[in-house]
Order: C-alpha cells, then structure tokens, then sequence
C-alpha cells in the first residue's frame, strides 16, 4: 500500500542528548462527568487525575461550537465561556500538560455536517443545535457553497482561540498543550455516504485548517483523529467483510477485516497530518482473542515511515459491567411503560482490565507515545448499568436513573428508538480506572499504574514527537 505526496519535515525535534529515563510510554485520562440538569458532558476538577495520569485530555466533541462567535466576532455565549474558564481553572490546578480534542463534524450526522452550534438557552445553560438545516453531508466546496468558507474559516478561529487560551494560562510550572486533534473520525464511511467529491472537498477542508494551525503554532502538533472503527469499517454491527460479531471474535484477523481495513486506511491518504492519531473501542466484542490483535493488526499494515513514526492512542475504554437495556419507547410526555429488558453487552472488571493490559502491551510493542483512558472516572454508577428500569440503591443516586429516563425521552422526541440513547450513556457508564464517587477500580487502577511505575524524565514532552512524519 504505496502512498504517494507525502511529503516529510521536521516539526518537533527531540535532543539526541537528552538522557530518557526508561519509561517512553505516557498516559492520560479524560476528566469527564454527567451534567445532570443540561444532559451534557462537563470537565471535573478533582485533583487525584493528576496523581493517576501523566497528562490530562480534554474533550470538546460535546461542547459545540458557537458559530456566530467565531464567523461573525459575536460576543461568545455566557454558559459556553463561563464553562471554558473553570475547566481552565481545573487544568491550572491539575498541573499536568494537556491534549485538546476538538469535533469538526457533529456526531448526530455521523461526522458529515459541522459541530453543533452552541447557544445559552433558558436559565443560562447551554444550548446545543444543528447549524441550519444540516442533517447529513454539508456541502464543504466553497465553489458551489460559498457558506463553506465561513464555516472553514470559523472553525480555524475557534482552535486557534482555543489553544490561545489555553497557552495564555498556563499552570505556574509551564505545563503546556501536547497537541491538538480535530476531525474526529474522520472515515471512509463518509465517503460512502456522501460521495467522493463531497469527501474531497472535506478533505480539503481539513487540510486548510491544519495548515493555517501552523501558520500560527509550528511547534504544536495538530492532527484528525481516526477511529479503528471506521477504518475497519464497522457500521450498525456489520463490517464490509459481513456481521463484526462473527468477523470480528475469530483468533486472527480474517483477509475479509483486513481487506476492510486497506480500504478504510487508503481513504485517509490524503488527509495531512503530524500525527497518526486513532481511537479504539471495542466495546461490542469482548473475547479475549479478539481483544489481543485488535489494534495490533491495523498497525501493522500502515505505512512507514508516514504513520509508523508517531503514533497517538488518544482514546480508548470498555465497560467494566454488563448492560442491559429497556428496548420499549419512552413516551413523549416521559411516562416509562412496562420495561422489556435486553442484555446487550456482557462485560466485567476482568475483561475491563483484560483490554487495558492488552492495550499497554501494544503500546510497548508499537512505540505507541501517548496513550489516552477516555475517562478517568465512571459517570454512572455500576448498580446502574444492569438494571432495568434503572433503580437506585441509595437516594443520592437517584438523579443517574432521573437521566437515564431522560435521555431516553429526549431520543424518542428526536425520532429514535429510546433504548439508542440509553445504550449510549451506559456504553460510556464504567469505563473509568476511579468509580463515581471517586474510588479507585481495581484490577485496572493497579495495572496502569504499574505501566506508569518507572519514572519519566521531567522534560518527557520533548519525546512525544519523535521525527520526520508531517505531511502538512
């Protein structure tokens, strides 16, 4: 799989003198939690995050972007701001050097119109909608959509301004930004579902971005972010090889998955980048056989010296409880008729752990930098995970199942099956190494931390980026 155009320079060079302790593998944890009155995602402040991960990676794809903001200088929305500055305030307490993780696409859309736009709504809490009418494959071609090059360059002024925040206010020690990653997953399946000159136009896109990024911060890596999902191309349970589940659970990757995958790699030849950055969730399958390749076989068949030099993990997790859903609707008034209850994923702490020693092997084997824990701690608490309806054992839980109701309500008003939404929040419910309230998760606690047990020299952000792999 030859690629062609790729061009090699150096943007951040590590000092072949500088003595490295032993461990060249750092981990990071995102600080995310429930927001129980807007059903959104918020950043938590509490400090153990800096006693338990290397760095700290803050997620934006919930967040929105307030497009009026950054096309039009609009003053930014009060709830939007105001978030913004305490998890500033948070990352300043941590201390701890930060990766920001921005959405170019909205994830409704399935990454095919731009990040929801965000707004205050009523009570000063954010409002999040979709831009105009935009369901599916905005049109990023400036020629024939001249709206595109205010939304191409809106989203360049909102990472510019947010890493502007973010190095204006650095923790007292200069704990800085290790990179920024943008356009997550970024896929063939886009490809498939909008048509090629769509994908070009939003490839061009993406390199307009990237490239005026470093116009402005040369020495800061920006990068899509690609998930193994898309590039196996898992969709609705089915891979282009057939059913995942059977594809998938097998003792070695099968022709037909790899095959999938040379596809869903080839379509992201084009899309520049510092980094190879990638997600991994294998949340539907969960043998061990499966788990022990899974990311392993996509390495292999990425091409060096382009994707093989720096190679990002920046998001992985699994459930540490089995789930069961409620496959009746809610309805539209919130009433929760009689449940009809579904296992969907049978999961555990063993198997939790199980992934996270296969990841850490990987991530030794394969010079893999920067590893990410997408969440550092469960936003549900495990008694929810697996009963149906959702039923608190102590009062202060309550407003988990109060969600869990909600969120499904919210799915069936917007059309969807309300069990959708459900199985979202749960898919993300326990997949922390700290519980709800907190306390440390074991097996995976001691298992990462054994990983981080030999020390790191004190200026490691020098390694992160080894050498000669950009193509913007």
């Amino acid at each position: 799989m030859s690629r062609s155009g790729i061009s090699s320079i150096i943007i951040l060079s590590a000092s072949c003198n500088l003595a490295f302790a032993q461990r060249q593998e750092y981990f990071g944890g995102g600080p995310l939690s429930l927001n129980l009155t807007t059903l959104q995602y918020d950043v938590y402040g509490e400090v153990d995050i800096a006693t338990d991960f290397d760095y700290v990676s803050i997620d934006f794809d919930s967040w929105g972007v307030p497009w009026d903001s950054f096309i039009y200088e609009q003053p930014l929305p009060f709830s939007w701001e105001n978030k913004l500055n305490n998890t500033i305030a948070s990352w300043q307490a941590w201390n701890r050097p930060v990766l920001l993780l921005v959405s170019f696409g909205d994830s409704d859309s399935k990454r095919s119109c731009p990040a929801l736009n965000a707004s205050d709504a009523a009570g000063g809490y954010p409002n999040l909608q979709p831009v105009g009418d935009c369901r599916k494959c905005f049109d990023w071609n400036t020629t024939t959509n001249p709206v595109a090059a205010f939304f191409r360059q809106g989203f360049t002024n909102y990472i510019l301004a947010l890493t502007l925040a973010f190095t204006s206010n650095q923790p007292s020690t200069g704990a800085s930004i290790i990179g920024v990653g943008f356009a997550n997953e970024a896929n063939r399946v886009l490809e498939a579902q909008c048509g090629p000159e769509w994908f070009s136009a939003y490839v061009d896109a993406l390199n307009q971005v990237s490239t005026t990024f470093k116009n402005f911060y040369p020495q800061t890596p920006i990068f899509p972010v690609f998930s193994l999902e898309s590039m196996y191309q898992i969709v609705s349970g089915q891979t282009c090889g057939g059913s995942a589940n059977t594809i998938m659970n097998t003792a070695k990757p099968s022709p037909a998955l790899l095959n999938c995958f040379d596809q869903g790699y080839d379509a992201l030849v084009n899309i520049k980048r510092d980094i190879f950055a990638f997600t991994a969730y294998p949340t539907q399958f969960t043998s061990n056989s499966f788990q022990s390749w899974y990311i392993s076989a996509a390495l292999d068949r990425t091409d060096p010296p382009f994707d093989t030099t720096n190679r990002w993990l920046v998001g992985t997790s699994i459930i540490g409880d089995t789930i069961t859903v409620n496959a009746v609707n809610s309805t539209s008034t919130g009433k929760q008729p009689a449940p009809v209850c579904t296992q969907v994923i049978a999961s555990s702490d063993v198997i939790q752990n199980a992934w996270l020693e296969n990841v850490i092997t990987t991530v030794v084997d394969y010079k893999i930098t920067l590893t990410t824990l997408t969440q550092a701690r469960d936003i549900l608490f495990s008694e929810a995970m697996t009963s149906c309806p959702c039923k608190a054992p102590l009062p202060d839980f309550q407003p988990y199942c109060s969600y869990l109701n909600n969120i499904r309500v919210l799915c069936y008003q917007n059309g969807l099956p309300s069990y959708i939404c459900e199985l979202v929040s749960k898919l993300q419910g326990t997949t922390g190494i700290r519980d709800l309230v907190n306390d440390v998760k074991d097996p995976s606690y001691s298992t990462l931390q054994a990983a981080r047990a030999a020390p790191v020299h004190p200026e490691w952000m020098k390694n992160v980026v080894r050498k000669n792999s950009s193509s913007i």
